[in-house]
């Protein structure tokens, strides 16, 4: 069963690559924010807090899981060595995470106070 899925998803990958992301991204963001809220937490479950959420994933999947991944892959290539994950994770770090903490606080702010 898990071994359909994982191939279902790797095929929909190949043909929907930011239609699957973006959806992933939601998902994700669906079952960690409640986690979050219902196990850390434990409060109530919030739908409003969830659907900023879940806006924020679908927004950051396509930007940082699509855009800015190809870019690492087009700018230090594909090897699987240390020396290559090492590059592109002190970019990823030094450069999108900035951005993409400075969006998620904006973000979650402008929608969860509007």
């Amino acid at each position: 069963m898990l071994s359909f899925l994982w191939k279902s998803y790797i095929k929909n990958l190949d043909q929907w690559p930011l239609l699957t992301k973006a959806l992933t991204g939601v998902v994700f963001s669906y079952f960690g924010d409640f986690i979050c809220q219902k196990v850390i937490e434990k409060s109530e479950f919030s739908h409003e807090r969830s659907k900023v959420f879940c806006s924020y994933g679908l927004v950051e999947a396509v930007i940082g899981g699509h855009f800015w991944l190809n870019f690492l892959e087009r700018s230090f290539g594909t090897k699987r060595t240390l020396k290559n994950a090492l590059v592109k994770t002190t970019v990823d770090v030094g450069l999108f995470a900035p951005f993409d903490l400075l969006l998620f606080m904006t973000w979650t702010n402008k929608l969860e106070n509007s």
